[in-house]
């Protein structure tokens, strides 16, 4: 396409942008509220949760370790006060509580807990100790006592509470973002919030692959048809296996979806998994199959195809160690001998 034709072709897209960024999507209020209050009551129970299983080894830590989980009430009236609480109806006396509680938002706790107390391999990241999500996923392995899945649920919840928090819609019931013809290097929109609108964000980046794992995550509940309308989704069937199984002249591949019953992921999680089809499971063939898959097509480390599966290992139940991504990524490039060769053409 030449420069001029480029130039005539994102002209003529801004007039329906602008369209669309005004005109909105409309927002179910009573979805997004119920959602919201269903992820609080995760938040509070996960919290205690994860302090009952701390609080064994609290009561043997160091005073130095125990300060960090303090958490203190005084009371109002009396102040704690020696004479004054004796007689003070407020608290019958009590004056002060001391309890020791984990906040799983902190990550100095965090640290403390996992990589002192549970003794877990420490991560770190430009050469501190670091809780962030990458760091939890990659811990899953080692994880005996459930901690890190429940921190990785826990911050799950908190990202979802902040997505829903932005979705709040205007007075109109609709939500806005602003389309930007030009965000990306590959010609693809990107959105974000725009001071046009009262109530505006980035409706691009909605969270889609956890949703498929639980309702609690699937905020694009919220959004839906105006009256006498529907929302569509439209998705080609496993396009990107067979193009790079054009790209690569693997024809034992393509000869397969000859078969209109052949499902390219659950073979593929077969072969990772060194299993027979029937036996794979849905979970495994949408999370081994594709993410294996899409991991070999485009040259992918095992480390990043390991995080890929871990990070919602927390919904599925699958977790899988360094070697395990190891070998399994070896299968599938074993059973797709054409992949390397190509990937020489491409890179040089």
């Amino acid at each position: 396409m030449s420069l001029r034709a480029l130039h005539d072709f994102a002209l003529a897209l801004v007039a329906p942008c602008l369209a669309m960024a005004r005109r909105g999507l409309r927002v179910d209020e009573a979805i997004r509220q119920q959602m919201i209050a269903d992820l609080a009551a995760i938040v509070g129970p996960t919290t205690e949760r994860l302090s009952a299983t701390l609080a064994p080894r609290l009561a043997t830590a160091p005073p130095a370790v125990t300060r960090l989980f303090w958490c203190q009430w005084v009371c109002k009236a009396c102040r704690n006060g020696v004479k004054k609480r004796a007689a003070c109806a407020a608290c019958s006396g009590v004056g002060k509580r001391v309890w020791l509680k984990w906040n799983p938002a902190s990550e100095r706790q965090n640290k403390v807990v996992l990589y002192d107390l549970l003794r877990l391999p420490k991560r770190t990241k430009d050469g501190k100790a670091t809780t962030d999500e990458d760091a939890l996923r990659s811990l899953l392995p080692h994880d005996r006592d459930g901690v890190v899945r429940e921190l990785l649920a826990f911050g799950k919840a908190e990202t979802i509470q902040g997505i829903l928090a932005r979705l709040a819609p205007g007075p109109d019931g609709r939500i806005h973002t602003w389309y930007n013809i030009a965000g990306t290097e590959t010609g693809r929109f990107a959105s974000s919030e725009t001071w046009l609108e009262e109530a505006s964000t980035n409706l691009q980046n909605l969270p889609k692959k956890v949703a498929r794992f639980s309702p609690l995550y699937d905020v694009r509940r919220c959004i839906v048809p105006d009256e006498g309308e529907v929302l569509l989704e439209a998705d080609l069937s496993q396009a990107e296996a067979r193009v790079v199984a054009a790209l690569c002249n693997d024809r034992a591949l393509l000869e397969r979806w000859d078969d209109p019953a052949f499902d390219v992921h659950r073979w593929t999680a077969a072969t990772a998994l060194a299993k027979p089809e029937e036996s794979v499971t849905k979970v495994e063939r949408d999370v081994i199959g594709k993410t294996v898959r899409h991991a070999s097509s485009y040259g992918e480390g095992w480390t990043k195809y390991m995080k890929s599966v871990n990070e919602i290992a927390d919904l599925t139940g699958l977790v899988i160690s360094a070697a395990q991504a190891k070998t399994q990524l070896a299968r599938v490039k074993a059973s797709n001998p054409r992949l390397e060769s190509w990937w020489r053409r491409v890179f040089g």
